[in-house]
């Protein structure tokens, strides 16, 4: 990274671009909203002024299930 500070930090779900944050400082505040049920895959980086795409996260899988449980 060339720069001391990151220009944006983004976040990426299923490797598509969700949001991006241009407050690099606080990229730990996305959001991500959905009322679909299954698999997504969460990833984070951020780039400098320069351009170069640094300090990417681990991949972290969460899954979203909305179906209330039934009770017999």
């Amino acid at each position: 990274m060339t720069d001391l500070y990151p220009s944006a930090c983004k976040l990426f779900v299923n490797d598509t671009l969700n949001a991006t944050n241009s407050r690099a400082t606080a990229a730990g505040d996305f959001r991500f909203n959905t009322s679909t049920d299954g698999i997504f895959i969460f990833k984070t980086g951020c780039n400098d002024t320069a351009g170069n795409f640094v300090n990417q996260s681990a991949t972290y899988l969460v899954t979203v299930d909305t179906t209330y449980p039934t009770y017999t």
